[in-house]
């Protein structure tokens, strides 16, 4: 970054021939109300996701990243504000979200793990019981005819047309 301008690939130092995909990017991260933007270690914009004011965003990165390398924050107005320096390539990358906005999606979420669970547990019981029903019936039966034999009743005959091992045990 160089007089207002991108020189080089970020991380690389090759010659950028297009930011586009890295601004699709950012814009899509600004979909749902998100401001995301990166910034030169002089605090100075170099690119942004929206199209939104976020000079106020900016002036408190560069408020906050005096004496911190990372850190995220949420202010009196309902924003969540994160950033990360990184000096090692000359940057400050941000985003502010809505903390509103964060929580909803978050509630959104719960909501669907614990549906998510309270359709998989009563599922699970069922298929256990079924498993186990069919393997306690085969067992009875087996110790049903195991008790006839040691009565001397050598006659009998299990009626078992299972494959698995308790079908192979009658």
């Amino acid at each position: 970054y160089v007089d207002g301008e991108v020189k080089g690939m970020l991380y690389i130092g090759v010659p950028e021939k297009d930011l586009s995909s890295l601004q699709k990017l950012m814009t899509e991260f600004g979909a749902d109300g998100s401001q995301p933007f990166i910034l030169d270690q002089a605090g100075d914009l170099i690119l942004s996701g929206t199209q939104q004011d976020i000079q106020p965003l900016i002036v408190e990165v560069n408020r906050l990243t005096g004496n911190e390398a990372r850190r995220d924050t949420i202010s009196n107005n309902g924003n969540w504000l994160y950033f990360k320096s990184m000096p090692e390539v000359g940057l400050k990358i941000a985003i502010r979200s809505d903390v509103n906005s964060i929580n909803k999606e978050l509630r959104s979420l719960l909501l669907k793990i614990l549906l998510s669970v309270f359709i998989a547990i009563p599922a699970f019981i069922v298929l256990l019981t079924l498993l186990n029903r069919g393997i306690i019936q085969g067992i009875q039966q087996a110790t049903v005819f195991a008790a006839e034999v040691a009565q001397g009743q050598l006659t009998g005959h299990i009626a078992m047309k299972r494959q698995d091992e308790v079908g192979r045990l009658a």
